[in-house]
């Protein structure tokens, strides 16, 4: 089955220019200014006429080089890293990702002081399955969530080496998640938290969504959220939900698949904003995300946002890639 999936999916004032929000002047009060501003009102559409979001995403390239990244390891077509998972634990930023290769996979940790440097990459202990993962911080230690079929939770004092719980979540009765739950994404909510997914019932991807308790171990599916829109750039299926709630509001990124440009096509990653789907990173007309950009993980971070996601090239292979956006987080 793990197989099966993992080739379905592979088919304002001016920016801190050195994007950390330090280098801001201080206004007539004394106040430190901020680099930041509101998104553009009428950003310019991708070369093939889709809306854009208008969030001035700065890419910022690989977080690793390949060394680093796969120890030298030969990765085949559609192999690499996948699903990142992004916390800010107050101190930093934690991250945690999938690496695959061939029909195995494994789990791999990293953190940032300033979100541009980042660690050696830690092999993830403890877990009985090592596939799409996601993670809460609650400022004492670390929740996960992982899962590729099922969804299982587990909890961690400092993110690498974890502890399984139990299984949360199984493929429900919906029509849309029949065959397989993958991709979870949990954000924390006033009620509980709200466990996003990906669900596939043998033919296609959409988004659901299932409310947990607090405690995270009892969760109730629902039908889905988001489905894919036949006429636009998202027409083949939609993936990877990436939700963000900060300041008030509730942000929504996932990956939409295309095959109106190319069959098979490529993924994008897009933002659901005032009902209209936008796509936040095309691809570029070559190098690392010339065929894919997908798999968003993204945290308000200092005056702006941060956004580590993955990248395919015309190589085949899924690399970690990063992006800044300089819209103000409220």
């Amino acid at each position: 089955m793990h197989g099966l999936l993992l080739a379905l999916l592979a088919a304002c004032a001016p920016p801190d220019p050195t994007g950390d929000g330090d280098d801001a002047p201080a206004d007539d009060t004394g106040t430190a200014a901020r680099n930041c501003g509101p998104p553009d009102a009428d950003p310019e559409p991708t070369a093939d006429g889709h809306p854009t979001d208008g969030w001035r995403w700065t890419r910022r390239g690989p977080l690793f080089d390949d060394e680093t990244l796969f120890g030298g390891e030969t990765m085949g077509r559609g192999d690499g890293t996948l699903a990142p998972t992004l916390v800010d634990t107050g101190t930093g930023l934690h991250l945690l990702w999938m690496m695959q290769k061939g029909a195995s996979s494994s789990l791999w940790s990293s953190t940032s002081e300033d979100a541009d440097t980042w660690t050696a990459p830690r092999a993830v202990t403890g877990l009985d399955e090592e596939s799409y993962p996601s993670l809460l911080h609650d400022g004492a230690g670390f929740q996960l969530w992982v899962g590729s079929g099922s969804l299982a939770h587990a909890t961690s004092d400092d993110g690498v080496a974890f502890s399984m719980t139990e299984t949360v979540l199984r493929p429900g009765d919906a029509a849309f998640d029949t065959l397989s739950l993958l991709y979870p994404h949990a954000t924390r909510t006033d009620a509980g938290i709200d466990l996003w997914y990906t669900g596939f019932d043998g033919a296609r991807f959409a988004i659901g969504k299932a409310d947990c308790d607090a405690t995270a171990m009892a969760c109730t599916g629902a039908g889905p959220e988001l489905e894919r829109d036949p006429s636009g750039w998202d027409n083949a299926a939609v993936a990877m939900p990436e939700v963000v709630h900060h300041a008030g509001r509730v942000h929504t990124w996932y990956g939409g698949y295309d095959t109106i440009i190319a069959d098979p096509g490529p993924w994008r990653i897009g933002r659901l904003e005032g009902g209209e789907r936008r796509i936040s990173l095309p691809l570029t007309p070559s190098g690392a995300e010339a065929w894919s950009t997908r798999d968003p993980a993204v945290v308000p971070w200092r005056d702006g946002w941060r956004m580590v996601y993955v990248g395919m090239g015309d190589d085949g292979v899924y690399r970690l890639m990063a992006a800044n956006s300089d819209v103000c987080p409220d």
